[in-house]
C-alpha cells in the first residue's frame, strides 16, 4: 500500500489541478533584452528577431557575441591524434610481417597532445564560454533572452538532442528571466500564439501574454492534464477501496471528466481576463499532451509563436514537456516561462 507521504503528494497533485488559481499581474514589456549571437545563420536570425522586438518594445539590446571556436579545435586536435596513431600502428602492422630492422619516430610539431593539455588548463583557468554566458546574462538584469535553436550551424538536427548549451541554458539561466528560442525558418504567423499551461501556471502565462502579445494576436490556450496524475491518483484510491477494474474504468473516466471540465473553466476565466488586450482567445484542453499532438495542434493553427510554462521542480531540473515540445515545434519561435 502506497505510504501516507505518496498518498498526500499525489492528492496534493490532483487538488493543484482540480481547483488552479487564477491571478494575473500585467508585466511592462521587456526594457532589457539580451540575445546570443553566434556565428553562421543561427545567430543571425536570433539578431535580427532581437532587433525587430526592441524596436517594437523600444528596449535595450545587450548582444553577447559568442564563438564555440575551442570546440573545434579539440575536435581537430583528437582527430589529428586518432589518425597519428592509426597511422604508427598500421606502419608496425605491415613491417611485423617482413623480416627487416627498422626504426619509427613521430614526426609531428607541435604536439597535439601538448596543445590539448595547453587548451583544458586555459579551460580550467578561464572556464568555458558556456560558463562565461551563465554568468554574463546573470549580471545584466535581463527581462528576455533570446538565443538560436539550435545555437550553432554545425548542429543540424534537434529532434533527438537540444544540444549541451541550451540544455545549460535551460537549467541554469535565472528562474525568473523567461526565454525565447529562435529557429532558423519561422514558418507560420506572428500574429499567432500559441499557449500550453498546466492547471497550476494560468496566472504565469496571462501575465506573460499581456506581456509579450498585444492587441493584434490571436490566443490560442491549451491546457495540459498529465496523465500521469489521474492514473497516480486512481492508483492510491483503488488500492485504499479494493475496487474491481470496471469501477476503476469509469472511475479513472470519471476523474479525467472532471479535470477537464474544470480547467476548461479556468480556462474561459484567463480568455476573458486577456480578451479586451488581444485579437481573439480560444480555449483547447489536453488529457495527454504528446509531442505528436503537440506538433499537430503548432500545424493546424500556423502559428508563429509558441509559449511554454515551465514547472519548477527543483534546482536543475528539466521540465520534461518543455524539453519533448522544444525538439518537436522546431518552425516556431518558442517563449519559455517559469513560475
Amino acid at each position: 500500500m502506497p505510504t501516507k507521504n505518496i498518498r498526500d503528494e499525489v492528492f496534493w497533485l490532483f487538488e493543484r489541478s482540480l481547483k488552479p488559481k487564477l491571478e494575473i499581474v500585467k508585466k511592462p514589456v521587456p526594457r532589457t533584452i539580451g540575445v546570443a549571437t553566434v556565428p553562421g545563420k543561427p545567430g543571425e536570425k536570433a539578431l535580427e528577431q532581437a532587433i525587430d522586438l526592441a524596436k517594437t518594445w523600444q528596449s535595450e539590446l545587450r548582444i553577447f557575441a559568442w564563438d564555440r571556436y575551442v570546440n573545434e579545435l579539440l575536435g581537430i586536435l583528437n582527430r589529428t591524434i586518432a589518425e597519428e596513431e592509426l597511422l604508427i600502428s598500421r606502419v608496425q602492422e605491415k613491417l611485423a610481417k617482413i623480416d627487416v630492422t627498422y626504426s619509427l619516430k613521430r614526426i609531428i610539431s607541435p604536439s597535439p597532445e601538448g596543445i590539448k593539455k595547453l587548451i583544458e588548463d586555459a579551460l580550467q583557468k578561464e572556464g568555458s564560454s558556456l560558463d562565461q554566458f551563465i554568468e554574463k546574462i546573470k549580471e545584466a538584469e535581463l527581462n528576455l533572452l533570446i538565443a538560436p535553436i539550435p545555437m550553432f550551424e554545425q548542429e543540424h538536427d534537434i529532434t533527438q538532442s537540444l544540444g549541451s548549451e541550451i540544455d545549460v541554458i535551460l537549467r541554469r539561466s535565472p528562474k525568473s528571466l523567461p526565454l525565447l528560442f529562435i529557429p532558423r525558418k519561422i514558418k507560420g504567423d506572428l500574429n499567432k500564439v500559441l499557449v500550453f499551461t498546466r492547471p497550476d501556471a494560468l496566472g504565469v502565462v496571462g501575465s506573460r501574454i499581456l506581456q509579450f502579445f498585444g492587441e493584434n494576436t490571436e490566443i490560442i490556450l491549451v491546457g495540459l492534464i498529465d496523465q500521469t496524475i489521474i492514473n497516480a491518483f486512481e492508483l492510491v484510491r483503488t488500492v485504499q477501496s479494493g475496487k474491481d477494474s470496471e469501477t476503476e474504468l469509469s472511475a479513472t473516466e470519471g476523474i479525467a471528466d472532471t479535470l477537464v471540465s474544470n480547467l476548461r473553466g479556468s480556462l474561459e476565466q484567463l480568455a476573458t481576463s486577456i480578451h479586451k488586450s488581444v485579437k481573439s482567445v480560444s480555449v483547447h484542453v489536453l488529457v495527454k499532451p504528446d509531442a505528436i499532438t503537440v506538433k499537430e495542434l503548432a500545424e493546424t493553427h500556423e502559428t508563429g509563436n509558441v509559449l511554454l510554462s515551465w514547472q519548477t521542480m527543483g534546482e536543475d531540473v528539466m521540465d520534461r514537456f518543455v524539453e519533448i515540445y522544444l525538439r518537436t515545434l522546431s518552425n516556431a519561435r518558442v517563449f519559455i516561462v517559469r513560475d
